[in-house]
């Protein structure tokens, strides 16, 4: 950015440069020049000001013919005619490739119309700003015979007054996208970038020489803290005396010549504004709690003073949340308020937040625009609060072992798991998920579904219950808690450690057909039905937990018959169960009939006492 010289001073050093001919327009500015209100943040980012057209239609009008055929100059650095005007610039912002001196329109050309527009929109920056940046950095609208150098360094981007210009960011799109880029960055104070001036009361020197002084400024805008983050330098009453003239040896006139042409080009850069110029926020942003842990809820809260002697309606009002720079957290938006004359009002919203850095920064919605507020000049506070959120992980320990119930089960059992933990820390333990995982022989995960966050406040405990079906084999159950995303295990001072293995054995219950079959009818005839009943009792010391069952049907030995299988059931130990089914459209033949019962997977055939008595035969004749 081209900091001090500006356009008028430099007609001194370069006499018979182009520079000449755009140093003193024959109108004088006539509005009041304000350094802490150069600009107002409405009209600095009202891209819509001005479209592709009309942005021609003004370098049109400002250059209406060129001087193609100008005699080359000192300041010339080689080139020779013919030269191009901005208004017949062309360029293609991928390759660089241009138009100067008698080249071609390039492939993939567009116009510097096109070029500024589509910056203008991209960054959110009124394109008025950058055809005033243009001309205060480099006198490229006015100029009717502009040197190919005043191109490659159009925006004053990279050209600090005390260096030479950065040859890596030589080119007209290239100039035009870095210096808007910058622009929208010092007005969005963005916190990844070095932003020398901000909205507030700040030191700002007439002139690169510290020697010449400086004021304080309270900053009242936006707009006007970015002009002086790109040209960091306040006109002193020399420079504004002069107009566009020069001023003595401490003066500076980039920020001065901005303001000066945009009011004589575009009207007045200030007004119309109530929430800059009302609205303010009083006192700090604060957070509750002020140092959260990842996973905490936060409240922000600011308050808004209206300093008009008119009521003001917010539409809306929000507190903007970024993560880490760029990741949107925002709440959702606050509903509509108005606030009366010289009235205060506090607003709070919330957010939960995650380990990383977090930037809050308060706006309203006023006649559909939304504005961030400048800080009340009395309090001199910021309009953004940054909030570090710190990695936490809990100190969470197992109490007592982890436990199952049944302790023994037996496949296809029902067995519970339970185990309490405590928070040994002095921070609340926010827990977004917690899990018993479980992996059976080894490998196979049997995870139940994720318990539901949770907080467990410092010195607490907290009991989980997760209830498996098992089947033969041995488990292994381990709990784990979520936090800042990552899964984490338990610690433990108990000699069982934090993992509980369960072995079940396989097990196949004893049970027995203790009755004879019955039929009824007892003879079946074809085209008929009958219904078998059968009962069998647990003899042994466990429930039988039965999968399934089915009374396996054959007709004539081969042909399947089998009827649907039956539900799982379970027989308590001693306990007995008749199970009975149906066939119907009998055909003449001979049926067998065996009943089997599922466990672990597996098919079993019923013992008996008696001889043949656990199997059934009927013919049909």
């Amino acid at each position: 950015m081209r900091r001090v010289l500006g356009i008028a001073a430099l007609i001194l050093a370069m006499a018979g440069s182009t520079l000449a001919a755009t140093a003193a327009p024959a109108e004088a500015a006539t509005a009041t020049f304000q350094p802490g209100r150069i600009i107002d943040d409405h009209i600095f980012t009202d891209k819509n000001s001005m479209s592709v057209a009309a942005i021609q239609a003004f370098l049109n009008a400002k250059v209406p013919v060129c001087d193609t055929w100008h005699a080359a100059g000192t300041g010339a650095q080689g080139a020779v005619p013919p030269w191009k005007c901005l208004k017949d610039y062309y360029e293609n912002p991928s390759t660089g490739a241009n138009n100067l001196n008698g080249n071609p329109v390039p492939a993939g050309g567009i116009t510097a119309a096109q070029i500024i527009w589509n910056n203008a929109q991209e960054f959110g920056i009124n394109p008025k700003v950058i055809l005033v940046t243009l001309q205060k950095e480099n006198g490229l609208i006015t100029d009717t015979w502009p040197y190919p150098w005043q191109y490659r360094t159009a925006m004053g981007f990279a050209c600090p007054d005390t260096a030479a210009c950065n040859p890596a960011y030589y080119g007209f799109a290239k100039q035009v996208y870095q210096g808007t880029r910058h622009l929208r960055n010092f007005y969005d104070e963005n916190p990844n970038w070095t932003v020398p001036y901000k909205v507030g009361t700040r030191f700002v020197q007439y002139h690169p020489n510290a020697g010449c002084g400086g004021t304080n400024v309270n900053i009242a805008t936006h707009g006007t803290a970015a002009l002086y983050s790109y040209t960091p330098y306040q006109p002193n009453a020399a420079s504004l005396a002069a107009g566009f003239g020069t001023g003595n040896s401490c003066s500076s006139y980039g920020n001065r010549n901005f303001y000066n042409y945009f009011t004589n080009w575009f009207g007045s850069p200030n007004g119309g504004d109530p929430t800059s110029s009302y609205l303010k926020l009083v006192g700090p942003i604060s957070a509750s709690p002020a140092a959260p842990v990842p996973g905490q809820q936060t409240s922000i809260s600011f308050r808004i003073h209206n300093t008009s002697t008119s009521s003001i309606t917010l539409q809306s009002q929000i507190v903007q949340c970024r993560l880490n720079t760029t990741t949107n957290c925002d709440p959702p938006w606050g509903g509509a308020v108005t606030l009366a004359a010289d009235e205060q009002r506090t607003f709070t919203q919330s957010v939960t937040v995650r380990a990383g850095q977090y930037w809050f920064t308060p706006f309203v919605l006023v006649d559909g625009v939304w504005w961030r507020l400048a800080p009340d000049t009395v309090a001199m506070t910021g309009n953004a609060l940054p909030l570090t959120v710190p990695p936490y992980v809990a100190n969470m320990k197992l109490v007592g072992p982890i436990w199952a119930s049944p302790a023994a089960p037996i496949p296809g059992q029902q067995v519970t798991v339970t185990y309490t933990v405590r928070n040994m820390g002095d921070k609340p333990a926010i827990y977004q998920n917690s899990l018993l995982q479980c992996r059976y022989n080894t490998y196979t995960p049997c995870d139940p579904a994720w318990n539901a966050p949770v907080t467990i406040n410092p010195g607490a405990q907290q009991t989980f219950s997760n209830t498996f079906t098992v089947g033969a084999g041995t488990y292994y159950f381990t709990p784990y808690y979520q936090q800042n995303g990552n899964w984490y295990k338990y610690s433990s001072d108990y000699g069982i450690g934090n993992m509980l293995p369960l072995t079940v054995p396989p097990y196949v219950a004893n049970l027995k057909i203790i009755a004879p079959f019955t039929s009824n009818p007892l003879v079946p005839v074809p085209g008929g039905s009958v219904t078998v009943t059968y009962t069998v009792q647990n003899m042994g010391d466990k429930p039988a937990i039965l999968q399934s069952s089915i009374l396996q049907c054959r007709y004539s030995s081969y042909t399947n018959c089998d009827p649907p299988w039956g539900a799982p059931i379970t027989i308590n130990p001693g306990a007995q169960h008749t199970f009975s089914n149906t066939f119907s459209s009998l055909k003449v033949g001979w049926y067998t009939l065996i009943p089997y019962y599922m466990q672990n997977g597996s098919w079993y055939r019923y013992t008996s006492d008696t001889p043949g008595g656990n199997w059934f035969q009927r013919v049909v004749r």
